[in-house]
C-alpha cells in the first residue's frame, strides 16, 4: 500500500527527532519544497530551530 502522492496546496511537517537543523539547512530546503507547491509546517521541539509551529 502507498499512500497518495503529494499534490500542490496539501501540507507537509518537517521534523527532526534526533537533533536541530542547522538553520542554513532549513533555509535550503524550504524555498525547494515550497517549488513542489506544498505548505510547510516546521514542528516545534522537534529538533527544528523555531520554538512553535508555524506555517511557512
Amino acid at each position: 500500500m502507498r499512500p497518495p502522492r503529494l499534490r500542490e496546496g496539501d501540507t507537509i511537517a518537517l521534523v527532526a527527532p534526533a537533533g536541530p537543523v542547522p538553520q542554513a539547512l532549513l533555509d535550503a530546503a524550504l524555498p525547494v519544497l515550497r517549488g513542489w507547491g506544498v505548505r510547510v509546517r516546521v514542528g516545534a521541539g522537534g529538533g527544528c530551530p523555531q520554538t512553535e509551529p508555524r506555517a511557512i
